[in-house]
């Protein structure tokens, strides 16, 4: 699989603190996270979520689940045994 852009305009943490899982598959697809550059400086950094196909690795869809104050506010994803994803940001 070839390497795919996610961002142009990616954090300095943006896929930081390995303890936290950024990609996670679910079913057909891979959910993937990470942190998006303050638009203005001392802005807010933009938490993202993505959305892939798991055989290509094409993005077919993002969103924006919040923003930090800082770059220490990355997601952390799971699936829990009913099936569902859960993301914890902070």
């Amino acid at each position: 699989m070839e390497p795919i852009l996610l961002s142009s305009v990616g954090s300095d943490r943006a896929t930081a603190y390995n303890f936290s899982n950024k990609i996670l598959r679910h079913r057909d697809r891979l959910l993937v996270s990470w942190l998006e550059a303050p638009v203005r400086s001392g802005g807010s950094t933009r938490i993202q979520i993505g959305l892939c196909d798991a055989d290509c690795g094409d993005l077919q869809q993002t969103q924006t689940l919040g923003e930090g104050r800082d770059n220490h506010c990355g997601a952390s994803m799971l699936t829990a045994a009913d099936d569902r994803v859960h993301v914890f940001i902070g």
